[in-house]
């Protein structure tokens, strides 16, 4: 029986050493793989932007060796010990004299291996007891079998305690000197290698005698550091004066907006962004500035976005003025808010038009009252500048231009381009109508560089970056031609004052402005140089207020913030470098009517036009045609002895009458010779204005669902007759606007004047 017992024992005992064995020998996790770490946001050149804190609550980034300063590396070894790279783990030579000390009474010696020192730091173990410092020696035997040299320093350099809740060298180098681990200088790392040996006495900056404990550590471990590298004995007059050091409450916070969002949207540890950390604290700075005191108590919030168009990415984010101005929502980030852009869309209107063949930058456009159906728009200032060029119609944000060549534009449809431009939250093409032109849609600051950003970039479209590693992928949704000439065109937008951007800076800024219908959103967005701004000023919690007007009050923060990045970086326009690559044509054009090449106009403007797109057919108001000497009438047949040929000016009837109204009066086309009138058929045929092609009409209740009819009519024209369904509706005078009811159907409406000349078309009304 007893026999049995003992051998029940050796089995049990056996058993229990082999499992001790299969838990020593059993190959464990990766050091690091439980513990929590900070993230790190950077800038494009390395400057930390964020960061945050661990699961735990302290800071703790983890940091490869690789990452270390060298001196860091090798201060530690120096200090903490020596023999590391030849012990086992545990330092006989070092037990054996600290257990003589204790025997001899003269109190405890460090015994500690580094990787001791990792095994308590890692598990937590209380080492005071003999019980304790047997495991713990057995645990760091075991943590060497496993584990490489370099994988333990680097695991203890990323857990050694720096005071607080700061572990590692990663997070105590950001914090105490503000800079990486691996470009700390001497002083620095030999400063940071005698903290952990005791985090509390020597945490930097915590008071006068913890500096003091950490300046004699200092020197003790220099001493040491001079045998081994006598060249750096010039650093000891630096030692020897008190180190600046920084603390938790020094940790930048740029760009918070941005940063939260990267932080949600990427589950890395370190996150290295496209932002400038300079150029977003001197953006940031003077917004916020600008808010409080360049406009006063009017202002309430602006947002600002500068990119790189060369490479999309985001240089500055400046989401709000103050983001911790509860009052004003400073915590919103304005350049994803969605707001309406009113005139800041314009440009690609035109684009689309130039692309189309529909106009080009000198074609002579009309701003007058219109209207489409019940649909009367007007412009900001409630007034009317007559006819004007197309460049002129864009960079003065005319309403009645733009709105008459959205509805001239075919697929793509400024609707389409928006699409493809990535616009999110777009309703049904139907329910906005040519509201569309106007800022009907809402889209975000970052949506809007994009689209201007295609502009600077031949057309090409392609999403903004805020990671160094993000690749982009373009989409060409515009002609390059198409995308230079309506850039071009935007040179011309005069600053605040009336003064031209040329006479004030160095270098041509693109630039357009955008002022939401009942002034809720002012905004300034351009190109200069290879870079797209964008500003917005208003409430994010969208209030009216009379001084949310773009010209005024976006457009002087636009420049204030151009002029600081211009300083900085000193950029040249690369626009005019791109013509000669172009399939472009620069051209002389009637400064009156836009017409191009116009043998019998004298004042002449250059313009750019694209061959074979840009729309070349004349006007006709400059004829040479056969007078009459004695009557001024025109004639039929030349007659040597009574015609003469003579440059005279045919003007349409509603551009004749536009000019009238603005106090210009054209010289009137004079009438045909008696038996000459049915020549007349030859002449230019009348144009319907009203109602307008591609244009949804509605019956609505309770409205005046009246349909005008009007159209554009040869000078001499007299009389003109309407027809529905080829059905007679109306006589009337050239310069007369006929109503009629609006009924639901498909209509054909019909024209003709009193020489037989007809124009017509489709009309849909729901």
């Amino acid at each position: 029986m007893l026999r049995h017992i003992k051998a029940h024992k050796v089995r049990s005992a056996f058993i229990l050493f082999a499992a001790l064995v299969g838990v020593f020998l059993a190959i464990p996790p990766k050091l690091l793989d439980d513990v929590s770490f900070s993230r790190a946001v950077y800038d494009r050149n390395g400057a930390l932007l964020r960061l945050t804190l661990a699961e735990d609550q302290k800071y703790r980034l983890f940091t490869p060796l690789d990452a270390i300063s060298e001196n860091l590396r090798e201060a530690v070894l120096l200090h903490e010990d020596k023999y590391f790279f030849t012990h086992p783990g545990i330092n006989p030579a070092s037990l054996a004299r600290a257990a003589w000390h204790h025997v001899a009474g003269g109190g405890r010696g460090g015994a500690s291996t580094l990787t001791m020192q990792l095994v308590r730091l890692k598990y937590g173990m209380h080492t005071r007891s003999y019980a304790g410092k047997l495991w713990q020696m057995a645990q760091a035997l075991r943590m060497e079998l496993h584990y490489s040299k370099e994988d333990i320093l680097e695991a203890y350099l990323n857990l050694a305690p720096y005071g607080s809740n700061i572990e590692g060298v990663g997070a105590a180098s950001h914090i105490y000197f503000e800079r990486s681990a691996d470009t700390l200088s001497l002083p620095e790392a030999l400063t940071l290698a005698v903290v952990p040996q005791s985090p509390y006495a020597r945490a930097p900056g915590r008071s006068a005698a913890s500096d003091k404990a950490l300046h004699d550590a200092r020197l003790r471990v220099f001493s040491e550091w001079k045998e081994q590298h006598a060249e750096d004995a010039r650093f000891e007059a630096l030692l020897q004066r008190p180190m600046r050091y920084a603390s938790k409450a020094n940790l930048p916070f740029v760009a918070p907006q941005a940063v939260s969002r990267l932080l949600r949207e990427n589950k890395e540890q370190v996150l290295r962004t496209t932002l400038d950390s300079a150029l977003q604290r001197q953006l940031g700075g003077q917004v916020q500035r600008y808010v409080t005191h360049a406009a006063g108590a009017s202002i309430a919030n602006a947002s600002a976005l500068l990119v790189d168009t060369r490479s999309m990415e985001v240089l500055a984010s400046v989401g709000s003025a103050d983001y911790y101005n509860i009052n004003r929502q400073g915590m919103i980030d304005g350049t994803q808010a969605r707001r309406s852009p009113g005139s800041a869309l314009k440009p690609f209107i035109y684009a689309l038009a130039f692309q189309q063949g529909i106009v080009h930058p000198a074609s002579l456009m009309l701003d007058a009252p219109t209207a489409y159906g019940t649909y009367a728009p007007e412009n900001y200032d409630r007034a009317f500048q007559g006819p004007l060029s197309a460049s002129e119609a864009l960079i003065r944000s005319r309403n009645i231009p733009a709105l008459w060549l959205t509805s001239q534009l075919h697929k793509p449809d400024f609707y389409d381009l928006l699409q493809a431009a990535g616009v999110k939250r777009m309703k049904p093409e139907k329910d906005y109508g040519l509201s569309l032109a106007l800022g009907g849609v809402e889209v975000s600051m970052r949506e809007l560089v994009q689209l201007y950003a295609m502009l600077a970039n031949d057309g090409n479209y392609a999403p903004l970056n805020f990671l160094r590693t993000a690749q982009g992928s373009g989409t060409r949704l515009l002609t390059p031609e198409a995308a230079f000439i309506t850039l071009d065109a935007l040179k011309g937008t005069v600053m605040p004052g009336g003064s031209a951007v040329q006479e004030l800076l160095p270098l041509p800024i693109y630039w357009k402005t955008g002022t939401s219908a009942g002034l809720r959103d002012a905004w300034a967005v351009g190109v200069f140089g290879p870079y797209v701004l964008a500003v917005w000023v208003g409430d994010f919690r969208g209030s009216t207020h009379g001084s949310y007007v773009g010209i005024t009050h976006a457009a002087p923060l636009f420049f204030d913030l151009a002029r600081l990045v211009i300083a900085q970086e000193k950029p040249k326009d690369m626009l005019q470098a791109k013509a000669e690559g172009l399939k472009l044509a620069r051209v002389k054009a009637c400064a009156d009517t836009g017409d191009i090449d116009s043998p019998y106009c004298t004042a002449k403007l250059s313009a750019w036009m694209i061959p074979g797109v840009s729309p070349i057919k004349p006007s006709g108001i400059y004829r040479n045609v056969l007078v009459s000497r004695d009557t001024g009438k025109l004639a039929c047949t030349f007659r040597p002895e009574e015609t003469d040929y003579r440059v005279m000016q045919f003007w349409p009837s509603e551009i004749a009458q536009v000019y009238a109204d603005a106090g210009i009066h054209k010289p009137p086309t004079p009438d045909w010779e008696e038996g000459c009138r049915p020549l007349m058929s030859a002449a230019t045929p009348p144009r319907i204005i009203s109602p307008a092609r591609n244009t949804h009409y509605k019956v609505r209740k309770d409205v005046d669902n009246r349909l005008p009819l009007k159209a554009a009519l040869e000078g001499n024209v007299h009389a003109v007759f309407w027809f529905i369904n080829n059905t007679p509706v109306a006589k009337a005078r050239p310069d007369e606007t006929v109503y009629v009811p609006l009924v639901a159907g498909k209509h054909n409406i019909r024209v003709v004047d009193d020489a037989g000349n007809a124009d017509s078309r489709v009309l849909l009304v729901e």
